[in-house]
């Protein structure tokens, strides 16, 4: 701990760090040529044999920054440093780059997103990978199939005659405007044909579930989510 701590203040006394270890490394560089000097060496050849025996002052300099500091950190300032002066050089490059990438980071987000929540997280319902999402289209009218939600009478047709499948539902997904004692609140409600219980094998926490097919003037049936129950009922 002790060395970490003594790593992470270098990093704010750097200057002073680093002229401290430049004026001993010099100290001792001075001792060598002067010792070899008094044995009757010239002063260039005392001056190599000491920089050979201290291994080179530039190398010595970085190994003693490799270990009285953290080099990530200094690398990740370093940097930082450099592409600012690089930002303020050059503000439209760097304006193109940044949008480009943020571009393609939104992008690559938004595809994992979706990978991840229809292939890597399966839906929270028995057997969810025998659930198949039907959509209406015409392709020879120019109406792609995946782009058109079926009519009522669309549905009744497949719910009918499918064989392919043990049960077909439908729902729709809207937004109301919920009033009451505690004032209005904007809820995200699915209008779904009773079918969708035995379709998604789901039971209700509490009460009773939606009713078999019925006639179509039968008074709607509204199942409550637990987080609208706990808030308002």
């Amino acid at each position: 701990m002790r060395r970490w701590l003594l790593r992470l203040a270098a990093l704010f006394d750097k200057t002073r760090r680093e002229k401290e270890f430049a004026d001993e490394l010099n100290a001792h560089l001075d001792a060598h040529i002067a010792d070899s000097v008094r044995r009757g060496m010239p002063l260039q050849t005392a001056r190599r044999d000491a920089m050979i025996t201290l291994g080179g002052v530039d190398m010595t300099k970085e190994l003693y920054r490799e270990h009285r500091s953290l080099p990530i950190v200094e690398s990740c300032l370093r940097e930082s440093r450099q592409a600012f002066h690089r930002i303020r050089r050059s503000p439209a490059f760097t304006s193109a780059a940044v949008l480009s990438l943020a571009l393609a980071i939104a992008a690559n987000v938004s595809i994992f997103a979706v990978v991840e929540r229809v292939v890597l997280n399966a839906l929270p319902y028995p057997d969810s990978g025998r659930l198949v999402s039907l959509d209406f289209g015409i392709p020879s009218r120019g109406i792609p199939s995946g782009f058109t939600s079926m009519t009522p009478r669309q549905y009744s047709h497949y719910a009918g005659n499918a064989r392919t499948f043990s049960d077909v539902a439908a729902y729709r997904i809207e937004d109301r405007t919920l009033v009451g004692g505690a004032g209005a609140e904007r809820i995200r409600i699915a209008r779904a044909t009773p079918s969708l219980t035995s379709v998604l094998r789901v039971a209700p926490a509490a009460g009773r579930w939606f009713p078999k097919d019925g006639p179509r003037s039968a008074a709607p049936i509204a199942v409550l989510s637990h987080g609208l129950w706990a808030r308002r009922y």
